[in-house]
């Protein structure tokens, strides 16, 4: 069983979707993780502009410029980031918006899909190149 699940993920890296020319907007905390994203999606032409979430004018002013969102969840900025995301919502709905994070209970998961996330995919179980993947699907 291990050498079918290692031979599943060596295919799904080999596909190769078109590059993007498109923005995307990361709101992530961690610095390193932030980094580790910008690589990523900079590798497969996207435009990336990074500002934390404790920056509303940067994020108001990003807005403008971006087809792509995608944004950490955590448990000590739920109900913000959630407002957050039902505001893009009403106002950009040409926005994608992807989230990460740790563990999200069922009734946050529900609640993100309801408000118009696209998806989310849990830290634990997930790689920086699954997002962009993700994300490249998305905007192709």
């Amino acid at each position: 069983m291990r050498y079918f699940l290692k031979q599943k993920f060596d295919i799904a890296e080999l596909v190769e979707l078109p590059k993007s020319n498109k923005t995307a907007l990361l709101i992530i905390n961690e610095d390193t993780l932030s980094d580790i994203y910008r690589k990523h999606l900079q590798e497969n032409n996207f435009q990336v502009i990074a500002v934390r979430f404790s920056d509303p004018e940067s994020i108001a002013d990003s807005l403008k410029l971006v087809d792509l969102l995608i944004m950490e969840m955590n448990a000590q900025e739920t109900r913000d980031r959630l407002g957050f995301i039902k505001t893009l919502s009403e106002n950009h709905p040409q926005i994608a918006v992807i989230t990460i994070g740790h563990s999200l209970d069922n009734e946050t998961l529900n609640t993100l899909m309801g408000l118009g996330a696209v998806g989310h995919l849990d830290r634990k179980f997930s790689r920086p190149q699954d997002v962009i993947q993700i994300a490249k699907t998305l905007i192709n």
